[in-house]
């Protein structure tokens, strides 16, 4: 108890921190979330049924806009979910579905060479298609994307502050 009080009285720095309860864990390799998409975006119900995870739309989807910015919001919706929902509203089959998903990662290498957006975007985009698997997992990718793009649209509304 003595070194716990001593440590505290003797005008020394703390040298460690925790860190800040807003700031994103993110794995040092990618610059991702811890876990980002590790078992894709859908489980599975007591039913039998597949359901979105909740974190795809909540925590990653609020971490992943932080970790975007300054991105602007239109241009991620310009660019992500545009055709992606005209996809869905039109029901075409996978296959064009598949195509559309493919389309992302050069839009997402145009947007970080012309600087628009930080070099993580590929991964993000690239990690996201890559956990498309049929037309539930494409739904799922663009209520991800789409919860993403309404998180940077908050921070944008709020002066940058999530």
């Amino acid at each position: 108890m003595d070194n716990i009080n001593t440590t505290a009285t003797t005008g020394e720095p703390i040298t460690e921190q925790a860190p800040a309860v807003d700031t994103p864990s993110t794995t040092p390799a990618t610059g991702l979330p811890d876990g980002y998409l590790a078992d894709g975006f859908l489980e599975t119900a007591s039913t039998g049924k597949p359901f979105l995870r909740a974190v795809y739309v909540g925590t990653f989807a609020q971490q992943i806009a932080t970790i975007l910015r300054p991105m602007s919001a239109s241009a991620f919706q310009t660019a992500f979910l545009r055709d992606v929902k005209r996809h869905i509203r039109r029901g075409v089959p996978y296959e064009a579905q598949t195509a559309c998903a493919a389309a992302m990662l050069p839009q997402a290498i145009k947007l970080t060479a012309k600087h628009k957006a930080p070099s993580v975007l590929v991964d993000i985009i690239t990690a996201a298609v890559g956990a498309v698997h049929d037309s539930v997992t494409f739904e799922a990718m663009y209520k991800h994307l789409d919860a993403i793009y309404a998180f940077m649209l908050q921070a944008q509304q709020n002066g940058g502050d999530t």
